[in-house]
């Protein structure tokens, strides 16, 4: 049966935060799992709610490995990345957190504003962010961490993942829906990045990891990369990464050649009617996601669009109307006033 968890709506959040962000960590009276606020919420089926125990052990859980990492004091750069990395792999081997109940927002809501508002005050100080759902919720961002770099329980190094990412690292990937949403995709770039860092130093990889994004982005609208056979995706990854690839993949000899069918090659800076091309692919790219979030593509804008990501620049006369149509309504909605004008110099 599933263990149903509580949820804490957003405008309770908001006004529990409030409370305990005026009145200062100082004065928390502490967490009692068998007294929650009358806002806290249950699904009314589907399950069993959390006992009292086990919401009890998910806090002293995390409470332990901020002890051992620095609470009660204003933790050093290490120590709170250790607290990261352990309670993010904590987190993710919890029974009680391996349900879809553990993708609410709301869920982790409660936890950080509830059950451990000491903790997420230590970690980030009085950010809203912290507290509330969302990807930078303190604790939702360790367990999607945990979650998605799991290398699983026959890895020799299971978590290793989790401590050689840097934190950019983290937010490029999980903060981006179509990776972090892509299991097999996140870690693919993941342990893509771990050996670039290997290669390139890691000062060396907050803009290369930048550029890898977009790319693997553009990639992925045109062809779905995680249907790739793992050392084929590894290929690929490795040489947007700029890693040479016969040091990092046994087998490269086999796995290049059907790698090569599928074009890998570096973003270059070639220009389009004096844009460089990594601009227009990238407004390309934002046209593309806001065109999705508002249901405004045609079968003819999104093969435009398609096609600009892929570095084909020259349109048929019907993609051209439709993309110029598509530009159009996101004008009249009010968005991406600079990205609209980068594509539409495919019109010039």
């Amino acid at each position: 049966m599933i263990t149903l968890l509580p949820r804490l709506p957003a405008p309770a959040a908001e006004r529990l935060l409030e409370i305990y962000l005026h009145n200062g960590p100082r004065q928390w009276s502490g967490f009692n799992a068998n007294e929650l606020p009358e806002a806290v919420r249950f699904t009314p089926t589907g399950g069993s709610p959390i006992s009292s125990k086990h919401l009890e052990e998910i806090r002293m859980g995390i409470l332990h490995i901020a002890k051992n990492n620095g609470y009660d004091r204003k933790g050093t750069r290490a120590e709170l990345s250790n607290f990261d990395a352990q309670a993010a792999a904590w987190l993710a081997d919890q029974s009680v957190l391996a349900s879809g109940e553990a993708l609410r927002d709301d869920v982790w809501a409660f936890i950080a504003i509830v059950a451990a508002p000491d903790i997420a005050n230590w970690r980030f100080g009085d950010s809203p962010e912290r507290y509330l759902g969302g990807v930078r919720n303190t604790f939702q961002r360790l367990w999607m961490r945990g979650k998605l770099f799991d290398r699983g329980q026959a890895s020799f190094d299971r978590w290793g993942l989790l401590e050689k990412l840097s934190e950019d690292a983290f937010v490029q990937i999980t903060e981006r829906p179509s990776l972090g949403g892509n299991p097999v995709l996140a870690l693919g770039i993941a342990e893509a990045w771990v050996r670039a860092s290997l290669h390139h130093g890691k000062g060396s990889m907050e803009s290369l990891t930048r550029r890898a994004m977009l790319q693997i982005r553009v990639k992925n609208e045109v062809r779905c990369l995680d249907e790739l056979p793992a050392e084929n995706l590894a290929v690929v990854l490795d040489t947007i990464f700029e890693t040479p690839v016969a040091t990092s993949i046994k087998g490269s000899d086999v796995v290049t050649s059907s790698a090569n069918s599928f074009d890998v090659t570096p973003l270059e800076n070639s220009t389009f009617n004096g844009v460089t091309s990594t601009a227009l692919i990238a407004a390309a790219t934002r046209v593309l996601d806001e065109a999705k979030r508002w249901n405004l593509l045609s079968p003819k804008s999104n093969s435009a669009l398609k096609s600009l990501l892929a570095s084909e620049f020259d349109l048929t006369s019907n993609e051209r109307n439709a993309l110029k149509y598509l530009l159009e309504r996101i004008e009249n909605i009010g968005l991406l006033e600079e990205e609209r004008k980068i594509v539409g110099l495919v019109f010039n």
